[in-house]
């Protein structure tokens, strides 16, 4: 998969591609974990992303592959009115100036 990354924009990357996952819900104790901090559990892949995120301090995402149309990663800045629907279905549009994943095709 290529990656494209303005360093003046995120100074760090780092992707790792994970084949044969399966979508499940998480340990309770981690559902726990994460209701305790006001995060809402979802899965097992989303609520390690959030987990890792709320113990280190460091935010990491996941993306599903098969859903990137552009089969790419291009971290950049958004301009202003692009839209992008969340985990939780509900759509925003930027301001402009943001920090935004586009897979080739718009805003991920």
């Amino acid at each position: 998969m290529k990656i494209t990354n303005d360093p003046s924009v995120c100074d760090r990357i780092v992707a790792v591609k994970l084949e044969n996952i399966s979508i499940t819900n998480s340990p309770q104790w981690m559902q726990q974990r994460l209701l305790q901090v006001g995060q809402r559990p979802l899965n097992n892949v989303i609520d390690i992303t959030n987990y890792v995120m709320w113990e280190t301090g460091h935010p990491i995402h996941a993306f599903d592959y098969d859903k990137l149309k552009g089969k790419q990663i291009i971290i950049r800045t958004a301009k202003k009115g692009e839209s992008f629907t969340t985990l939780d279905n509900k759509t925003y549009n930027t301001v402009g100036g943001e920090v935004v994943f586009d897979d080739g095709t718009g805003t991920i």
